[in-house]
């Protein structure tokens, strides 16, 4: 078993582009560690933070006080790792410590010099990118330290230099800077476990292609009645004397119910629109009827992605919502690209799973 101290300068930062990261790391030879699945079991505590880290890469017992700012920050960490038993330790902690939340997330280790860089991809979360420029040189790696004048501690300045070297290397921007740890995300809500790209603050409109849909679907309709008047016309042909020519009245109901058809779904279109917000999904509609619902995030009980045989020929998905209190009933948000339908239901999801724990 093996416990420390040391301070570190650490970035923490969303990442929308994690190859661009590894392709950096790669030019300026980093040394790939391993790719790790890890879950952090993080427990309340009086002061600062306690984590167990269970790995295949990295086991340890964590404990760190860092305080809650964008940029380069110091860490005061304790470090603790138990060659073997890291499971049976999170066991014990559990049976005399409350649970406070559970990040799990799967992570890429990378090693220059003396600075760790690890690309995460955080259940619930997204991407990040954190750099941690460690001041005792034999916890990062064996090899070339020629960067740091041989084995000597890099000072607080040093440390903070290269964290922000490596921050403009990577394209980290100031808007992609985050100042809590993964833990203080999860627990502040659904803000943070959506996508960025998926919120709206205004009311954003369906795909347009769900126009022809719609025309398809009631053309359908509309195509039965004109069959079901023209046969009506050959039945009564050569029956009583009509004061309409033959093919007149499915021909005007041909037109009139095209012309419907083509301005009432232009206006249902116009009439359709959603936001996905930090806690709820709201959707308006109706021509006549104005019809605006709220669907609270906490209550969503399951969610689909659904196809008919005419939306599949567009690319459209419907997402189908179910939430406690529907009554068997469900939420449908039409006329979404299938991909933004499918990321829709995955960010939800992850919300609903990290609201049960």
């Amino acid at each position: 078993m093996s416990a420390d101290r040391r301070i570190n300068i650490e970035i923490k930062a969303r990442c929308p582009d994690p190859d661009k990261v590894r392709d950096v790391l790669r030019s300026q030879g980093a040394h790939l560690k391993g790719v790790d699945t890890q879950v952090d079991t993080y427990f309340r505590v009086s002061r600062g933070r306690l984590k167990v880290r269970e790995g295949l890469v990295e086991q340890s017992l964590i404990a760190y006080e860092r305080p809650d700012a964008e940029g380069p920050k110091r860490s005061d960490v304790h470090l603790f790792r138990p060659e073997s038993g890291i499971a049976a330790l999170r066991k014990t902690l559990e049976a005399a410590l409350d649970v406070l939340v559970v990040v799990r997330k799967k992570r890429d280790i990378w090693f220059l010099d003396n600075v760790k860089i690890h690309v995460d991809e955080v259940e619930g979360l997204g991407s990040f990118v954190e750099i941690e420029a460690i001041s005792d040189p034999d916890a990062a790696v064996s090899g070339p330290t020629a960067g740091m004048g041989g084995t000597a501690e890099p000072d607080v300045d040093t440390l903070r230099a290269q964290c922000e070297r490596l921050m403009s290397a990577f394209g980290v921007e100031e808007g992609h800077l985050v100042a809590t740890s993964y833990s203080d995300m999860l627990l502040d809500g659904p803000k943070l476990i959506l996508d960025e790209d998926l919120l709206t603050e205004g009311l954003r409109a369906l795909e347009k292609p769900i126009v022809t849909v719609w025309r398809i679907k009631t053309g359908i309709w509309a195509g039965v009645l004109v069959l079901a008047l023209l046969a009506w016309d050959i039945v009564t042909i050569f029956g009583s004397e009509s004061s309409l020519a033959f093919g007149v009245k499915p021909g005007l109901a041909l037109v009139v119910l095209g012309t419907l058809i083509a301005i009432l779904t232009r206006l249902r279109y116009r009439s359709w629109r959603f936001a996905l917000r930090e806690d709820e999904l709201f959707l308006a509609r109706g021509i006549f009827n104005h019809i605006r619902t709220i669907v609270p995030l906490k209550r969503i009980q399951h969610i689909d992605v659904s196809q008919d045989i005419f939306e599949r020929e567009f690319d459209l998905g419907r997402l189908v919502v179910h939430t406690a209190g529907t009554r068997g009933s469900a939420v449908v948000l039409p006329g979404l690209a299938l991909e933004e339908a499918e990321r829709l239901r995955d960010a939800m999801k992850a919300f609903i799973q990290d609201e049960a724990l």
